[in-house]
């Protein structure tokens, strides 16, 4: 709760009454006692003012700027924690089934608090968690504390041999590559079993001996405030039980004068590059810079700011590298002087700059690819070009020793690595070129549909998104690959995608493509299930597709029969799924306003059921445009009625009649034509009685 203040009026009189004048000295001398006393007493209040680093304390915001604790990172930060109000009901867990009680979540402070429990992996410990980290100065000093909560009935519990959860709060020290804790790991008192339930209790992160002041170590480059929750294992019993957090603070009581607050980063780049090193630093009064190469001091034409923060090293050489101790900038106010850690500088020569486009790039056949590499040294470069390690050969391909390679008349076969290789064998770079055919582009929008890439998405192609349990699977895979039942059937080519149960309630994966409103489009695939890991329990597999608009809001999704447990669905055998609208007609009319489609593999797996399945050569294609409307002529000569139209390529033209337009009319079929782009022409003996004729066109 915030403080609040009330200060009492006063109103002081001056009048000409001499008794009344002797009183005045007396009521300065008692005002200025009470000024002296207020200011004191405001003095604790100032050092309480200190900043609270934590951008999001008090949890007001969810949990942004917070991020997961390592390692673990492999299932959403929801798995193990959340952010509750007092609208919340606290987590029964011994209902039958578990479920929220009619107790109502408290918080300490605001709206909201942070709600942390185990990572329920039975059989190990676990201690997730959540951290914030900051740049920090070596010999900064540093306070932390939180207020906690385990509320009933979820309070924290025991394993089976009497080893209870446990929440605490932590501050750690780290060096610049924010991986070392420098041996400073500092955590507040717990809160576990025997702690007092749906109380508000403060805690403090305090050192090895027992001190709040938290004094950041030499080599210091950043600070991390975490919120820990360690689970016991459980031999397939895991205790139950959450805290609950807020109001927590990390607060810098001191730091240094002057101060370095960004040390200078260690390079590696080329010959005749430019390299810049950088300080950030802070004092009282004001900052003076110097920097120094191995101790020595920096000069010569070709560098600069060597008394400013920033310092410039232009067209280096194998001279300008330094290791140790390297590069370092010593700065200094009235107050002392410190000295940066150092920063080294590799120098390559000869070394690669650039190699473009990077990783890849995707072409249709018949066009041109070209790729370039830069590189630099001290003497000239020589270059030969090689794809997937073979030497190139061919008269489509130029450029094969220089720094430019271009392949002409692409054909798939281009597909593949090519690799530049500098100086003999010295240096090698790669640049990875993917050729689709321009039948695939015709009948298919979709990227890598039958995942022969040997990836889902190759790295500068946006193909397929996975989420949760989705994998590639071969014919040299199984099914069960602990009892190796298989191998994995493949409708085609090498790979097939495989959708299962990842301990998620989703898997599946996906992929994005512009569609145009009003066109009407044909989606499917090939999927298999096999009896080895057949759907089990409340779990169902849907191939779909999502038309959506330009918010990326869904205004329709069509189906494919689902692969679920009441489906009956056959297994052992690929079967062609076609997905269809609302009425059960494949023609999908993509409706107004819809501008992409989601196709989607997705598995529901919302009891964590068993089963999976596996897709091959998904498609979604658009639907012909229809053929002109055929306006027939007709003309009778020597017996015959000569009939003419013009014809559209690759369309089917049945021509049909009748000899009476009564309902119900019979057509009969005269001669079928196939268009191709002229006018079709065909006859008809003229009998003795009348004839009508009409033209159906197949597209």
């Amino acid at each position: 709760m915030k403080p609040s203040h009330h200060f009492q009026q006063s109103k002081l009189e001056f009048c000409q009454n001499s008794t009344h004048r002797n009183r005045l000295p007396s009521l300065l001398i008692a005002l200025m006692a009470s000024v002296a006393i207020l200011a004191l007493s405001a003095a604790p209040a100032r050092a309480q003012a200190l900043t609270n680093w934590l951008y999001n304390p008090g949890f007001e915001l969810g949990t942004a700027g917070w991020t997961m604790v390592s390692p673990w990172t492999w299932n959403p930060m929801n798995s193990y924690c959340g952010v509750q109000n007092t609208n919340n009901f606290v987590w029964n867990p011994n209902a039958t089934p578990p479920a929220n009680s009619t107790t109502h979540t408290t918080v300490h402070g605001g709206t909201n608090a942070f709600k942390i429990w185990g990572y329920s992996q039975n059989t190990y410990t676990t201690t997730d968690g959540i951290k914030e980290t900051y740049a920090a100065a070596p010999l900064s000093t540093w306070a932390a504390d939180g207020w906690v909560s385990t509320q009933a009935p979820d309070n924290i519990s025991t394993n089976l041999t009497g080893v209870s959860c446990t929440s605490y709060i932590e501050v750690i020290f780290l060096d610049a590559a924010t991986n070392a804790t420098l041996g400073a790991d500092y955590t507040s008192a717990v809160i576990d079993n025997t702690s007092a339930t749906s109380t508000w209790l403060y805690r403090q992160v305090v050192d090895g001996s027992a001190s709040t002041n938290l004094v950041a170590p030499a080599g210091t480059a950043f600070v991390r405030f975490q919120v820990r929750f360690m689970q016991p294992s459980g031999s397939y019993y895991n205790p139950h039980g959450s805290a609950y957090w807020d109001d927590v603070r990390l607060i810098r009581t001191s730091k240094p004068d002057p101060e370095i607050t960004l040390q200078p980063a260690s390079q590696t780049l080329v010959y005749g590059q430019t390299a810049t090193f950088s300080v950030t630093a802070d004092g009282l009064t004001g900052l003076s810079y110097k920097w120094q190469k191995d101790g020595a001091d920096l000069s010569g034409p070709n560098i600069s700011g060597t008394n400013t923060a920033t310092l410039t090293l232009s067209s280096i050489t194998t001279a300008s590298a330094a290791s140790s101790p390297g590069y370092t900038c010593r700065v200094s106010d009235n107050a002392g002087a410190l000295t940066s850690d150092p920063a080294s500088l590799t120098v390559l020569d000869p070394g690669i700059i650039s190699i473009t486009p990077t990783p890849g790039q995707t072409k249709t056949e018949g066009q041109s690819a070209t790729i370039s590499v830069v590189a630099a040294a001290s003497a000239a470069l020589s270059y030969s070009w090689q794809k997937d390690g073979n030497p190139l050969a061919d008269p489509r391909i130029s450029g094969t020793n220089t720094a430019t390679l271009t392949v002409s008349s692409l054909t798939t076969g281009d597909t593949g690595n090519y690799t530049c290789l500098i100086d003999g064998s010295v240096l090698q770079t790669n640049s990875g070129l993917k050729v689709v055919s321009a039948a695939q582009l015709a009948t298919n929008l979709l990227s890598n549909p039958g995942f022969e890439d040997g990836v889902f998405s190759v790295p500068w192609e946006t193909a397929w998104v996975t989420f949760n349990g989705a994998v590639l699977q071969t014919t040299s895979d199984y099914y069960d690959i602990l009892n190796l039942q298989g191998p994995v059937s493949v409708w085609a080519g090498t790979y097939v995608g495989e959708v299962y149960g990842g301990g998620n309630t989703d898997d599946g994966f996906y992929q994005n493509v512009p569609v145009t409103a009003g066109r009407t489009y044909h989606a499917g695939a090939m999927g298999y299930m096999s009896h080895y890991t057949p759907i089990s329990g409340p779990v169902f597999i849907v191939l779909e597709v999502m038309f959506k608009d330009a918010g990326g809001a869904t205004i329709l999704t069509c189906e494919a029969p689902r692969f679920a447990t009441n489906a009956n669905m056959t297994t052992d055998t690929w079967l062609s799924l076609q997905m269809t609208n609302g009425a059960g007609s494949a023609d999908l009319v993509a409706p107004a306003g819809a501008v992409s489609a989601t196709v989607q593999v997705y598995q529901y797996n919302y009891a964590y059921g068993g089963g999976a399945g596996y897709f091959d050569n998904v498609y979604l294609t658009q639907a012909a445009s229809p053929p002109p409307a055929v306006t027939i002529t007709a003309s009778a000569v020597g017996g015959l009625m000569n009939l003419s139209f013009p014809s559209t390529s690759g369309v089917t033209y049945e021509v049909l009649y009748t000899s009476s337009l009564a309902s119900p009319i019979t057509w009969h079929m005269l001669t079928t034509i196939l268009g191709d782009g002229t006018v079709k022409a065909t006859s008809d003996p003229i009998g003795p009685t009348s004839r009508f004729y009409r033209v159906f066109e197949h597209y």
